[in-house]
């Protein structure tokens, strides 16, 4: 995706400064008691809104997605994953679960705080030495979306008649997103603070940003935009029309926003990643073990 599919739809800020950045943020979050926010941060601007699995070759509906998605459940179930102490997990906590640990699903990792969300916006898509991208701090309006993962069977005859995967098949029936939450996260989301969005795949335009599921807006332009932010006495019924926010982190900001990150706001590797897996993956100083064939 090009980056001005972003700038085309009208509602993305460009910051032009470190303090410029954590007063829009500051803004967003501001903006209206009705409003409820996930944040998102990918570190290239250049990167669809699109979840793992859907990036997978041969998936651009829904039906395919479905298709493939049911015979990962499938799978999953068969390798003995999802049986617990309360007994087998549904479906969506299923996903929720494989997401956790790096499998390709449809659901789209995001947080309750900006600042792990800016973090992740401020990372290096480039090997060393090279050009780093431009990021993009996504500000989604989940008001009004519908929450899953925790519920209760309903007693209807769907629940009733398939215990496991009645709740992920409700969530489908809307064309709207809805979030999932986990019923048992790891201590890698309870760091991050974080859950997830999904939906069906949607019918759009090319150059719409997001792929993924369905956001219904209206195209405004970057200086309507920044009035309605900046704007500290607009009427409830105006500041309802937020559906999101693209905030883009000019690639020259991102050293000087992890600093404030790490030094203001605790925003560093071991506290978000945890877990062996993160100390592998962040942690100064470390070999990966290597393999070879014949050897574990």
């Amino acid at each position: 995706m090009a980056k001005s599919d972003w700038k085309e739809t009208g509602w993305y800020i460009e910051a032009k400064g470190s303090r410029h950045l954590f007063s829009v943020i500051g803004s967003i979050g501001g903006y209206s008691s009705d409003a409820k926010i996930a944040w998102r941060g990918q570190a290239s601007t250049e990167y669809d809104l699109v979840s793992s699995l859907q990036r997978s070759p041969g998936i651009s509906s829904e039906e395919e997605m479905r298709k493939r998605e049911l015979l990962l459940l499938k799978s999953a179930r068969q390798w003995g994953l999802g049986f617990g102490p309360s007994g087998w997990a549904s479906d969506l906590q299923l996903l929720a679960d494989l997401q956790h640990y790096g499998t390709a699903t449809r659901l789209l990792d995001v947080t309750s705080n900006p600042m792990t969300a800016l973090w992740f916006a401020c990372q290096d898509v480039q090997p060393k030495g090279s050009t780093i991208n431009d990021g993009i701090l996504l500000a989604l309006n989940t008001a009004g979306w519908k929450s899953y993962g925790r519920s209760h069977p309903s007693g209807s005859y769907r629940a009733v008649e398939s215990p496991l995967s009645w709740e992920l098949e409700a969530a489908l029936d809307s064309a709207q997103p809805f979030i999932v939450e986990s019923l048992s996260p790891n201590d890698r989301l309870r760091a991050q603070e974080g859950f997830f969005v999904a939906g069906r795949i949607p019918e759009r335009s090319a150059r719409d940003p997001f792929k993924s599921f369905h956001v219904n807006y209206e195209p405004t332009t970057y200086e309507e935009l920044s009035t309605r932010l900046n704007d500290q006495v607009g009427g409830s019924e105006q500041r309802r029309r937020l559906p999101f926010v693209a905030v883009i982190i000019p690639a020259w900001l991102k050293g000087r926003v992890l600093l404030r990150l790490a030094n203001s706001y605790n925003r560093r590797p071991n506290v978000l990643f945890p877990d062996f897996t993160g100390f592998r993956d962040h942690g100064a100083y470390v070999e990966p073990r290597k393999t070879f064939e014949g050897s574990s």
